[in-house]
């Protein structure tokens, strides 16, 4: 069985952000205080992964025919912008998304004037604001066991628009839109190899 998982957290405020929702970041963090979350601006993130179980291997990419034809659409262009290597192209939205490499960078709905910081998201902030002020959905791939997960960061909420998408996609995969703050720590994060039901009340 594929199994496609969309962990969200909306909203979420860049500022003050300790952890990315990535597999290496998979611990319990601190919680912002609400004074400093309500100072900041307001974005929405998510961390879309994946597994194929039968096949064994783990990452978005691994079953990414499951969740791609929802990306694109949510994504509403069939081109994004690409940074890859120092070289900034504008490729096939599916194509790249299928065929992400670790730190490539995707940007929807506007042209990028100057290239992602590297590093984690708070030494991205400079880059990556103007970006999300500006109305772009910036999607990060970031290492899997098996190929890579998209991180994907956005000036408005996602998670709905997703849900509605996997829940009228093809059937046979499992689908799941689930919140960051109920599935923190391994076991939750991996929850597919432990119980598939885990996160019944989550699927699509």
């Amino acid at each position: 069985m594929q199994v496609v998982k969309y962990f969200h957290e909306e909203p979420a405020s860049l500022e003050i952000l300790a952890t990315d929702l990535s597999a290496e970041a998979r611990q319990p963090d601190m919680r912002q205080s609400l004074e400093q979350f309500l100072r900041g601006p307001r974005y929405y993130r998510g961390y879309l992964a994946g597994t194929d179980l039968e096949a064994d291997r783990t990452g978005a990419t691994t079953v990414a025919s499951a969740w791609i034809p929802s990306l694109v659409t949510l994504l509403a262009s069939d081109h994004v912008y690409r940074e890859r290597a120092g070289s900034l192209d504008q490729v096939d939205t599916g194509h790249a998304l299928a065929a992400g490499l670790q730190g490539d960078v995707l940007t929807a709905g506007l042209r990028p004037h100057e290239p992602l910081s590297p590093g984690p998201v708070r030494e991205r902030l400079p880059s990556l604001r103007p970006r999300l002020d500006g109305g772009g959905i910036v999607l990060i791939a970031e290492p899997a066991h098996d190929g890579v997960d998209w991180a994907l960061f956005s000036p408005a909420p996602q998670a709905d628009r997703l849900r509605t998408l996997f829940s009228t996609a093809a059937s046979g995969p499992a689908r799941f839109v689930i919140p960051h703050v109920e599935a923190r720590g391994e076991h939750k994060f991996y929850f597919e190899r432990y119980d598939l039901e885990l996160y019944a009340h989550y699927r699509t």
